[in-house]
């Protein structure tokens, strides 16, 4: 039987037992140092995607394109695990539950240093423009997943809480055509 290909896109200084790890910074896990832009494999060769917190440091134009590249490596059946910080959520937290703003900067503009620049969120999702986002890109069966079932206990950023409210919107959908 063939082993899973699974690739964690964007993981940072992260390191997931069982998967290759795909980044653009300087860490010495990495599997591969490139952009999550230009994946370095080839069309249908990947089993499994997973972008924590990755795919808001892109315009929703980029993130279109970026979509389909990482649909073209996935292959038939394949999925894609994603993680986006939850505007609803958020905007719940702060409007409702009057959480001060400060607790959210990091999630909303996700200020990251990247080989001595910084980069910042781009944009913001919500459950319904993602999964648009997602179907339009040309994924279907789109639901919500609990990642610790894919991760464990990683300290990874789709299962950021305040006050044991989830944060971050973890969306799963796979590649049928």
């Amino acid at each position: 039987m063939a082993k899973l290909v699974k690739v964690a896109v964007g993981c940072g200084k992260r390191k997931y037992p069982g998967w290759a790890h795909l980044d653009l910074g300087d860490y010495p896990h990495l599997d591969y140092n490139c952009s999550v832009e230009d994946l370095p494999f080839k069309d249908n060769s990947v089993d499994v995607l997973y972008a924590s917190h990755v795919l808001s440091y892109f315009n929703r134009n980029s993130a279109k394109l970026i979509l389909q590249e990482w649909k073209r490596v996935l292959k038939r059946g394949g999925k894609l695990y994603i993680a986006v910080p939850d505007f609803k959520a958020i905007s719940e937290l702060y409007t409702n539950l009057d959480y001060p703003l400060h607790y959210f900067l990091g999630p909303l503009y996700g200020l990251m240093d990247l080989g001595g620049s910084e980069i910042y969120h781009r944009t913001v999702y919500d459950e319904s423009s993602l999964g648009e986002l997602l179907k339009s890109s040309g994924f279907n069966r789109v639901e919500r997943y609990n990642p610790q079932k894919l991760i464990g206990k990683i300290d990874d950023h789709s299962l950021a809480k305040i006050d044991g409210f989830s944060i971050s919107l973890n969306l799963r959908c796979a590649k049928w055509d």
